[in-house]
């Protein structure tokens, strides 16, 4: 199971709701593919809510061995003050968690 944070769809209208779920379901298809041609059992899935509950309820309802999550490194600070999905999924959710960091991303660009 895989996902792209894509924000608060809410708040949008729908033309660009629309739009929003159409690169959502562009990206998670680069996504599928590259894992099911790794040999990786994967499936997309698209949902709307708190990404941090949703993916726990997820994982716990697909009986998830373990989730994949990037880390955005906001460092201890910023997890202080906006909350991190990542942490919250560490502490609330019953699969394990694998965090990798991605190199690409540092605290000045995140």
């Amino acid at each position: 199971v895989m996902g792209i944070g894509a924000g608060n769809l809410v708040a949008l209208n729908n033309s660009e709701k629309k739009r929003a779920r159409e690169a959502i379901t562009k990206g998670m298809e680069c996504l599928l593919k590259k894992a099911q041609d790794s040999g990786v059992d994967a499936e997309s899935v698209i949902m709307e809510g708190y990404p941090r509950i949703k993916i726990c309820e997820l994982a716990a309802k697909k009986k998830a061995d373990f989730v994949v999550m990037a880390s955005r490194g906001m460092g201890a600070l910023g997890r202080m003050f906006l909350g991190s999905v990542s942490d919250y999924c560490i502490h609330n959710c019953t699969s394990s968690i694998l965090l990798v960091k991605d190199k690409e991303i540092t605290n000045e660009n995140a």
